[in-house]
C-alpha cells in the first residue's frame, strides 16, 4: 500500500465478484451433514451447467502410455503415487476392536488395506443433479482391484471405514455409487464398462 499525508484519503478498494462458474451450496440434497472445509486441491463443491452442455471437444491426450524403454503398458491405478490412498482414520484400531463386540446387526468394516487409490472429482450421480444439470463434488476411492466407491464427502468415507455400529444397509447408503468391473456384468442389460475419450465442454463460456 503507498504512504499517504494525514490531508489524503485512502482510495477505496473495490469489489470484487466471484466467478459465476463457482456457486455455494444454498441447499443439501443428501443432508444436514456435508464436507464444507475448504481445500485448494479439491475441485469447486458446485459447478452448474448451461445450454451446451451436451456439446463437447475431443481433448488432444486421449492415449495411453507405456513405460519408458519398454513395452509393457501401464496405467494411473498402477502408480500408487497417483491419487494416493488417503490417510488412516484416527481411531481406526480402536474401531477395529469395538467390531469384535458390537451389537447384532452391526455390519463387519471394510478393510482399509484394500483402499489403493482416492480423491475429489466433480460428479452427477443423483436423479437431481443430473436432471438440473449441476456438478457436486464428491470423493471417490478404489477398493481392491476391481471397484471404484464415489461418496458424497471424505467425512462419509471415514464413517463407512472406520464406524462399527453401521447396520449393512446404513454403511451401503454412505456409498453414493459403486462401480464394480466384474460383478456388474452379471446385472441385467450390463454389457460392461468402456472409457471414452477425454473432452473439454464449455461451461459458462470456460472450456473444462
Amino acid at each position: 500500500m503507498a504512504p499517504y499525508t494525514a490531508q489524503s484519503q485512502p482510495v477505496p478498494v473495490p469489489q470484487r465478484k466471484a466467478p459465476a462458474a463457482v456457486i455455494e451450496e444454498d441447499d443439501d440434497f443428501f443432508g444436514a451433514f456435508s464436507n464444507t472445509q475448504p481445500s485448494p486441491s479439491r475441485p469447486p463443491s458446485v459447478f452448474e451447467a448451461n445450454e451446451n452442455d451436451d456439446v463437447s471437444y475431443l481433448s488432444k491426450s486421449t492415449g495411453g502410455g507405456t513405460e519408458r524403454g519398454t513395452k509393457t503398458k501401464y496405467g494411473p491405478l498402477d502408480d500408487p503415487k497417483f491419487a494416493p490412498k488417503p490417510p488412516a482414520v484416527h481411531g481406526l484400531e480402536n474401531a477395529q476392536s469395538l467390531s469384535q463386540h458390537a451389537p447384532p446387526g452391526a455390519s463387519p468394516l471394510p478393510n482399509f488395506d484394500e483402499v489403493t487409490h482416492s480423491g475429489y472429482v466433480l460428479s452427477r450421480i443423483s436423479f437431481r443433479t443430473i436432471l438440473i444439470k449441476k456438478w457436486k463434488q464428491t470423493f471417490w476411492v478404489s477398493y481392491g482391484k476391481k471397484e471404484i466407491l464415489f461418496f458424497r464427502s471424505s467425512a462419509d468415507f471415514e464413517d463407512w471405514i472406520s464406524n462399527p455400529y453401521l447396520s449393512q444397509g446404513q454403511r451401503d447408503f454412505l456409498v453414493k455409487l459403486r462401480v464394480d468391473f466384474v460383478e456388474d456384468l452379471y446385472k441385467q442389460n450390463v454389457r460392461g464398462y468402456q472409457v471414452t475419450n477425454l473432452r473439454l465442454k464449455n461451461y459458462n463460456n470456460k472450456m473444462l
